[in-house]
């Protein structure tokens, strides 16, 4: 049985989920079906069309679809969010055995560390064994044209769905935020990643020397900071490399040919900010 058949009438199908779909002209057909946009490299959208085929049509791509190739609502998701909750069990029956659905969320491929420690990969599954004291089962992607994110707390019953129709959307933010006030605490403060952006954010901007005679400008790139100086002369786009990566201190240097040279910004208590640069000190003209 093709992957896309199998996935239809054994989990979807038996989880009610009656409007999710790998067949894209089963999608388009409904009367209520989002409209995919792609996002521009300048940062404009516009709309267009699932970028992979029908597996229904082309059955060696059936496989393929794992990747990501069903196409459901947060409604439906949250069927088979409930479904994982429970360990696979739902009002008519089960799914699979609850060992099979506890292996799934049990963390067996450790990645690199992230904010709350230990992290990894159950069974197509992100796992997290300690967010805020409890265990995180996760797993986002992104097809260019549309996005989702999938997050529960098993033990605490809590589960998050989003879903939009563009990519690069900030779901890891906003669902451990959620969960961070379902939980009772202040998210700026719980979640370590809204206050690097924070902190980061309060750096960003223009900065002037003397009467303005030279200015250069903070700019936030995929989650870096980065200084750029444009004068008649030269262009230069150097990264800021933080000393302390929760970005507590506002240390940072920058590197080229293997030479590491300090940058240092002194935020003062009324908010106003300045930039060292060498020998250079240079003030907040604005964000």
């Amino acid at each position: 049985m093709p992957f896309h058949r199998y996935i239809k009438e054994k989990i979807l199908e038996p989880l009610g989920m009656r409007r999710s779909t790998l067949n894209t002209a089963e999608f388009y057909a409904d009367p209520d079906h989002i409209v995919p946009h792609w996002k521009k490299p300048d940062g404009t959208v516009e709309p267009s069309r699932f970028p992979y085929p029908n597996p229904e049509d082309n059955p060696g791509f059936s496989f393929i679809a794992a990747a990501g190739g069903i196409a459901s609502s947060v409604n439906e998701m949250a069927k088979y969010l409930n479904s994982q909750i429970e360990k696979g069990a739902y009002p008519s029956g089960r799914l699979a055995s609850m060992e099979s659905f506890e292996k799934m969320q049990t963390l067996h491929i450790r990645r690199p560390e992230g904010y709350y420690g230990e992290y990894g990969y159950g069974y197509g599954l992100g796992v997290t064994p300690d967010f805020l004291g409890h265990k995180m089962v996760s797993h986002g992607g992104s097809i260019l044209v549309s996005t989702a994110y999938m997050a529960f707390l098993p033990d605490a019953e809590m589960g998050v769905i989003m879903m939009g129709n563009s990519a690069s959307l900030p779901y890891e933010d906003i669902a451990e935020s959620v969960f961070a006030v379902l939980l009772g605490r202040d998210p700026y403060e719980a979640i370590p990643r809204l206050a690097v952006k924070r902190r980061m954010d309060r750096l960003t901007g223009t900065y002037e020397i003397y009467k303005g005679i030279e200015s250069v400008r903070v700019v936030k790139k995929a989650g870096m900071l980065y200084l750029e100086s444009k004068t008649p002369f030269a262009e230069t786009l150097q990264p800021l490399i933080p000393e302390d990566t929760s970005l507590e201190s506002t240390m940072f240097y920058t590197l080229m040919d293997g030479v590491k040279s300090p940058v240092e910004f002194v935020v003062h208590e009324d908010g106003h900010v300045d930039l060292f640069v060498e020998r250079y000190c240079f003030h907040k003209a604005h964000c």
